[in-house]
C-alpha cells in the first residue's frame, strides 16, 4: 500500500477499504505508521533538508495517519483497545506531531525556504547551480508546509471525532490550543494557516462548551488578548506583518463564530466596537483592524449579526480611503468591496465597466432610509475634495452613488440632483483620467431627463473651442452617459446633432489623439458617418501600437467599407491606398472582421494574401480565420496555396514551436486540405490530434470529417481518430463518433455512436492502431514532489471493453 507523494490521494482510498475489511487490524497499522514517521522526524530534527528525501517524507504518513483517525469507529473496539489508543495519542501521536512541528515551522513561518537550505549547499559551491538552490528552497518549503497541513487535519480529527480521547488531562488540549494560536499569529503561509482553520474553529467550539471554567474562558481570553494588541499593547510585535494579516482574521472570526447562543453575541458586539475606533492607532494596527472587519462581515455565519454596525464602518471605510498610507487604503478599499456587495448584493455576471449592472443598484430613497447619517456624511466628504490631494477620498464615493438611482416618488424626501454639481466641478476639474470616468458614470446614474436637457443646454452656450484636453474629455464622457441614461428618442436626437456638430468643427484638428478616438467612438455609437477630414486627420497622426489603430480600424470597417456605396469614391479609393500601405491597420481590420463574423468585401479580402506571406504570426492567425470562416474560393485560389505552401515551410524551421504558432500552422494545413483534398501530411495530423491546444484538436477533427466526405479513410487515418477518440473533451469525441460512426458500418452520415463503440469498431477494422493507443498513456514519476503534470485521463494503453464488445459490434453491423 504505497503512501508516496503521487499515491497519497490513492492510499486514503485504499486505507478506507481496508479498515472496512479488516478492522481489527486498523489500530496494528496506525501504531506502525506513527513509528515510521517518527523514525523520519528524528532524523529531519537533526537535518531539515532530509524532509526533501523520498524515504524521509512525513507529510505523506502524516496524511495516512489523519486519513484513519477521521474513519476509526471507537464503537467497534472494546474498551480496553480503547483505553491504550487513548494512552497512544497522548503519549506518542500528539508529541510526535509538536515534535515535527516545532522543526519546521521556522520554514513556514519565515516565507523564505532558501535561508534555511545547510551551509554545503551554499552560493559558493560550483557544482550546486542556481537551478538546483531554486529548486531545493521550493522542496523544503512544499514538504514543511504539507507536513503542517496534516498536523492540523490530525489535530481537527482529534477534536471532532473523538475528544473524548484527550479530555482527561487538560495538558494536551492546552498544547493543541497553543499550536493552532501559532499558526494563526505567526504563520506566513497561506496554505498552511488555512489548514489549521477548521481545527481551531472544532477547539474555540469546544473550549466555549467546556465544563472546565478555565478551558470555558480560553477563547475569550484569546480574543482580548488580541483586542488589546490592536490598542497597542505588549505583544504587537507578534502578530503577523502582511498585507492581508495572515491568519488573524481567521483566528478573530473562529472565535466569534463559535460563540454559543446563550451569550447572545456579546464577545462579537465587543470586537466590531473596538475594531472600528481606529482614530489612536498607528498605521499598521489600523491594516490588522481593517482586514479583522472585513473577515467578520464576509463571513456568513456573522454577517448578519453585524450588519447594525454597517453604516458605521462604511463612513470609517470612507474615511481611511484618504489616509496618506497605501497600506490602510488598499484594505480599506477591500473591505468597502465586500461591505458594497453587502448592501447591493453580489454581482450575477461579470462586471466589465465602471457603471454597476441594474440588479445591484438601490433606490436613493432605500439606501439613505437605511443609512440615513450617509446622506449628510457624503456631502461633507465632497466638499473637502480640493484637487490632487484628495482624489483618494472621492473614490469611494462616487463608486458609492454609482450604485444609486434617482427615487420619483419621495424627490422631496432624499434628491440625488443635490449631488449633481459636487460630480460635476470633480468631472471637469480633475487631472485624473480614471477619476474622470468614474465621475461621469456616476453623474450618468444621479440625472433623470430633465438634467440632461438643463446639462446639454448649457454645453451648447459653452466655447468648447478654448476648453482644456482634460475638459473636452470630460465633456465628451458626459454626452456618453446622456445617450446611456435617457430614452427619450426627442432628447437623443438632439445629443446626436449636437455630437455631429462637435466632429464637423475645424478646431479638431488640434486636439490630442486620445480625444479624437474619444469622439470617434462616439460617432460610431451614434451610427453617424465621421467626416473624412477627421478620419484622415487621425490616420495621419496616430502613431504605431497605439491602441486608436483598432478604433480607426474599426470606423473604416463599419462606416466606410461595410457602405461603400454611400461613400464618395475619391474618399473610398483614399482609404483603400492607406490599408494597402499600412500593415498594422490592416492587422486590426482582420481582427474587427474577425471578431465581428462579417463579410469583407472582396478587394479587401486580397490583401489578405498578402499578408500571409509575412512574418507576423498574429497577424498570420487572424488572416486565416477570416479566410476559413468565410468562402476561400472568392480568393485567387493558386495565390492563396502559393501563400500557404510558403506559410508552412516557414514553420519547418521552428520543430519545436510553442502553441501559438502551431495553431497557425494547423489552420494553414487545414486551409490547405480544403483547397486540395489530396495534399494530406499525415504526421502533421497526427501531431495536431495530440496537442494540449483544444482549437488545434478541433483544427484535426475538422480535416477528419473533410476526408471522410471524400472517401479518404485509411489506416493512417484511423491512426488519428483513435487518438481523438480519447480526447478529455467530451463534446470533442461525441463529434469524432459523429463523423466516424456512418462511414465504419457503411451507413448514412451522422449515425450517433458512443465513442467508445466507435473506438471498438475502429480497432475491429484497424488492429495496427492498438500501437498508438500506447503512445496515449502519460507515465508519472513518483519522485516528482510537486503536483502532477496534467496528464488526459482518457488515455488508455489497451482500449477498456473491447474484449467483451463482439456481441455489440456484431449486432451493429449485422442490423
Amino acid at each position: 500500500m504505497s503512501v508516496n507523494s503521487r499515491s497519497t490521494l490513492a492510499a486514503g482510498f485504499r486505507f478506507r477499504v481496508f479498515m472496512h475489511f479488516l478492522p481489527n487490524e486498523t489500530i496494528m497499522i496506525l501504531r506502525r505508521l506513527v513509528e515510521i514517521c517518527d523514525g523520519r522526524a528524528s532524523r529531519v530534527y537533526q537535518n531539515l533538508m532530509k524532509i526533501t528525501e523520498r524515504e524521509n517524507f512525513l507529510h505523506s504518513l502524516l496524511s495516512s495517519v489523519a486519513i484513519i483517525l477521521f474513519y476509526l469507529e471507537l464503537a467497534s473496539l472494546s474498551l480496553e483497545k480503547a483505553i491504550d489508543l487513548c494512552f497512544f495519542i497522548k503519549k506518542k501521536l500528539i508529541p510526535m506531531c509538536m515534535k515535527i512541528y516545532n522543526r519546521v515551522k521556522t520554514v513556514v513561518n519565515d516565507m523564505s525556504p532558501e535561508g534555511f537550505l545547510p551551509k554545503d549547499l551554499s552560493y559558493g559551491n560550483d557544482d550546486f547551480s542556481i537551478m538546483k538552490r531554486n529548486e531545493s528552497a521550493q522542496r523544503l518549503l512544499v514538504s514543511c508546509w504539507r507536513s503542517v497541513e496534516h498536523i492540523s487535519a490530525i489535530f481537527y480529527c482529534l477534536l471532532t471525532k473523538h475528544p473524548y480521547l484527550y479530555e482527561s488531562t487538560l495538558c494536551d488540549l492546552q498544547e493543541i490550543g497553543d499550536y493552532f494560536w501559532d499558526q494563526l499569529i505567526q504563520c506566513r503561509h497561506q496554505g498552511a494557516f488555512r489548514a489549521a482553520v477548521d481545527g481551531f474553529e472544532a477547539f474555540c467550539k469546544n473550549s466555549w462548551n467546556s465544563v472546565n471554567r478555565g478551558h470555558r474562558i480560553q477563547s475569550e481570553l484569546w480574543l482580548q488578548e488580541i483586542l488589546n494588541t490592536l490598542n497597542g499593547g505588549q505583544d504587537i510585535k507578534r502578530l503577523c506583518v502582511t498585507r492581508r494579516s495572515a491568519g488573524l482574521p481567521f483566528l478573530i472570526c473562529g472565535i466569534l463564530a463559535t460563540e454559543p447562543p446563550s451569550r447572545k453575541s456579546k464577545s462579537l458586539g465587543t470586537a466590531v466596537n473596538v475594531l472600528l475606533d481606529l482614530n489612536e492607532r498607528e498605521d499598521h494596527l489600523q491594516v490588522h483592524s481593517l482586514n479583522i472587519l472585513r473577515a467578520l462581515y464576509c463571513d456568513n455565519r456573522l454577517s448578519r449579526l453585524v450588519m447594525v454596525s454597517l453604516e458605521h464602518a462604511t463612513r470609517v471605510c470612507i474615511e481611511k480611503c484618504a489616509s496618506s498610507n497605501w497600506s490602510v487604503r488598499n484594505c480599506a478599499s477591500q473591505l468597502f468591496s465586500s461591505l458594497l456587495v453587502l448592501i447591493f448584493g453580489p454581482s450575477k455576471e461579470a462586471q466589465r465597466s465602471l457603471a454597476p449592472h441594474q440588479r445591484n443598484k438601490m433606490s436613493a430613497y432605500q439606501f439613505f432610509s437605511r443609512f440615513p447619517s450617509l446622506f449628510d456624511f457624503l456631502h461633507r466628504q465632497f466638499s473637502q475634495f480640493t484637487g490632487i490631494a484628495s482624489e483618494f477620498r472621492v473614490f469611494p464615493l462616487l463608486i458609492l452613488l454609482s450604485h444609486l438611482y434617482p427615487s420619483h416618488s419621495h424627490m422631496k424626501m432624499v434628491s440625488l440632483s443635490s449631488f449633481i454639481f459636487p460630480v460635476l466641478r470633480i468631472l471637469l476639474g480633475c487631472k485624473c483620467e480614471k477619476l474622470r470616468r468614474l465621475s461621469a458614470v456616476t453623474l450618468g446614474a444621479l440625472l433623470e431627463d430633465q438634467d440632461i436637457r438643463f446639462l446639454l443646454d448649457w454645453l451648447s452656450k459653452k466655447n468648447l473651442l478654448d476648453c482644456g484636453e482634460n475638459q473636452f474629455q470630460a465633456v465628451l464622457l458626459m454626452l456618453e452617459q446622456f445617450l446611456d441614461h435617457t430614452c427619450d428618442m426627442d432628447l437623443v436626437r438632439s445629443i446626436h446633432q449636437f455630437i455631429n456638430l462637435l466632429s464637423a468643427s475645424h478646431s479638431l484638428e488640434t486636439r490630442s489623439g486620445y480625444n479624437i478616438d474619444e469622439l470617434l467612438f462616439l460617432v460610431q455609437k451614434c451610427k453617424i458617418t465621421p467626416p473624412p477630414k477627421v478620419l484622415f486627420c487621425r490616420l495621419s497622426n496616430v502613431s504605431r501600437g497605439c491602441f486608436s489603430v483598432r478604433q480607426l480600424a474599426s470606423v473604416i470597417a463599419e462606416q466606410y467599407l461595410c457602405r461603400s456605396d454611400c461613400v464618395d469614391s475619391q474618399v473610398l479609393n483614399k482609404l483603400k491606398n492607406k490599408l494597402k500601405d499600412d500593415d498594422e491597420l490592416r492587422s486590426e481590420l482582420w481582427r474587427y472582421y474577425e471578431k465581428s463574423r462579417k463579410e469583407p468585401p472582396g478587394e479587401i479580402l486580397e490583401y489578405a494574401v498578402k499578408d500571409l506571406s509575412g512574418v507576423n504570426h498574429r497577424v498570420a492567425k487572424r488572416v486565416l480565420l477570416v479566410i476559413s470562416c468565410r468562402h476561400p474560393s472568392t480568393i485567387n485560389c493558386d495565390t492563396l496555396k502559393t501563400a500557404l505552401s510558403s506559410l508552412i515551410c516557414h514553420f519547418k524551421h521552428y520543430p519545436s514551436a510553442r502553441s501559438s504558432l502551431c495553431l497557425v500552422e494547423d489552420l494553414a494545413r487545414h486551409l490547405l486540405v480544403t483547397l486540395t483534398e489530396d495534399s494530406v501530411d499525415w504526421d502533421w495530423l497526427e501531431k495536431c490530434a495530440r496537442r494540449d491546444n483544444e482549437m488545434s484538436r478541433k483544427i484535426a477533427v475538422k480535416t477528419i470529417s473533410l476526408l471522410a466526405k471524400t472517401g479518404h479513410f485509411e489506416a493512417r487515418t484511423a491512426n488519428v481518430c483513435c487518438i481523438l477518440l480519447q480526447d478529455e473533451l467530451t463534446s470533442l469525441r461525441e463529434e469524432v463518433a459523429a463523423v466516424l460512426g456512418g462511414s465504419l458500418l457503411d451507413r448514412q452520415r451522422g449515425l450517433k455512436l458512443n465513442p467508445s463503440v466507435v473506438g471498438w469498431l475502429l480497432l475491429r477494422r484497424f488492429p495496427s492502431v492498438s500501437k498508438v493507443l500506447q503512445k496515449n498513456v502519460l507515465l508519472d514519476n513518483d519522485d516528482d514532489l510537486f503536483s502532477a503534470t496534467p496528464s488526459n485521463p482518457y488515455g488508455e494503453p489497451k482500449m477498456f471493453g473491447y474484449d467483451q464488445s463482439s456481441v455489440v459490434l456484431d449486432l451493429l453491423e449485422n442490423v
